[in-house]
């Protein structure tokens, strides 16, 4: 009886002490994994980069020596731009720990990083923005005077802020004189098999937008962007369709409003488009000849001219019935009443049209109270 008792508790004690070591041995395995956290910032200072103007994809060597347990300092680096240190090709087990200049800890890495498999160390980060520390140590945390290469491509910089975006499908309108317009996905890529456009009107009468592009790069001969003057794609087109990675053009609109269109084919995607917005003076008069009319825009500042030549009110003289309608009817409306006219871009093309009646284009009677002119307008062939 004492000896089936004795072995009842040995065999109770080796339960136990299996259960506790059960208990405590993955506790145990988490300490060295803490322990090979990010080593100390605290290092002796060796070399030096500054990557201020640097372009994405460029690279620059910080050092072709330096030792574990040395630390460089990374210059003007720009907040939110994703770098790359590495040690690629080190004699030994390296680690790399990077730091704010007040040691607030930024990224780590000791093995099998972005930039190279194994043992040495390459990591990957988006900056806080100014200068950095890159600390090196051999692992684990500890010196070595071997020499090592180490480092640092600006591997994206971030991208525009969108105010604004071209939907994926349909359209939207905004009336803006500022900020960013991007394709529906931001700063994102765009997705596949989207066709959307965006009218932007300007605040004023009598003002262009203008589109500046920051950021031009989609699926080549597949992608398009296509911006169009005034309302719609149904006007005269200023710029596109366009694909690829052209250089990044400025383009305005003649009669006011412009239109930007994207779309995409069902496969392959990329970063976009952003473009900044802005308004300018609206462009002096451009009447073609009878044949081929032209842009209009009406808008042109000046002095009197004859009733041959135009309209002059409050400054400004008017040389045509343009998409701009109403940069007329707020530029006269105090001072001239007008009745029975047709402003249309299409008349306009093909006669002018007073009252009810059309009458060439060369000849047009303005009909109101305050103005009783005839406009006999020579030909500009």
């Amino acid at each position: 009886m004492k000896v089936h008792l004795t072995s009842g508790v040995v065999e109770m004690a080796k339960v136990r002490r299996l259960f506790w070591l059960m208990v405590f041995l993955p506790v145990l395995g988490l300490i060295p994994a803490k322990l090979q956290a990010q080593c100390s910032c605290a290092a002796t200072d060796y070399a030096s980069i500054n990557v201020a103007g640097w372009t994405v994809g460029q690279t620059g060597t910080i050092t072709t020596c330096q030792f574990g347990g040395e630390r460089s300092t990374i210059f003007n680096t720009v907040a939110g731009a994703v770098y790359r240190i590495s040690t690629c090709g080190a004699a030994y087990d390296t680690q790399l720990s990077i730091y704010t200049t007040g040691c607030t800890f930024v990224a780590y890495n000791d093995d099998n990083g972005p930039a190279c498999g194994g043992v040495a160390a390459s990591v990957q980060f988006a900056s806080p923005g100014g200068n950095l520390y890159s600390v090196m140590n051999q692992y684990y945390c500890s010196t070595n005077t071997t020499c090592t290469n180490v480092t640092i491509t600006l591997v994206s910089l971030p991208g525009p802020t969108c105010n604004y975006v071209v939907p994926a499908t349909g359209n939207n309108s905004i009336t803006a004189s500022s900020g960013n317009i991007c394709d529906h996905a931001g700063t994102g890529n765009y997705s596949n098999s989207v066709d959307g456009y965006t009218v932007i009107y300007p605040p004023s009468a009598c003002q262009s937008i203008r589109l500046t592009f920051s950021q031009f790069v989609t699926e080549g001969s597949f992608d398009f962007v296509t911006i169009y003057d005034g309302v719609g794609t149904g006007g005269p087109i200023l710029f596109g369709p366009t694909s690829g990675s052209p250089a990044l053009p400025t383009v305005t609109s003649i009669s006011g409003p412009i239109t930007i269109r994207f779309n995409s084919d069902g496969s392959v995607v990329y970063a976009g488009f952003s473009a900044a917005i802005s308004v300018v003076a609206a462009p002096a008069s451009t009447l073609g000849s009878v044949s081929n009319p032209g842009p209009i825009n009406f808008c042109d500042p000046g002095e009197i001219l004859s009733h041959r030549d135009g309209i002059r009110a409050n400054g400004n003289r008017y040389l045509g019935l343009g998409q701009q309608q109403r940069c007329l009817e707020q530029q006269l409306a105090h001072r001239h009443k007008f009745r029975d006219m047709l402003f249309s871009q299409k008349d306009l093309q093909q006669r002018w049209q007073c009252g009810p009646h059309p009458v060439p284009r060369e000849q047009c009677r303005l009909c109101g109270r305050d103005v009783g002119h005839h406009f006999d307008r020579e030909p500009m062939e």
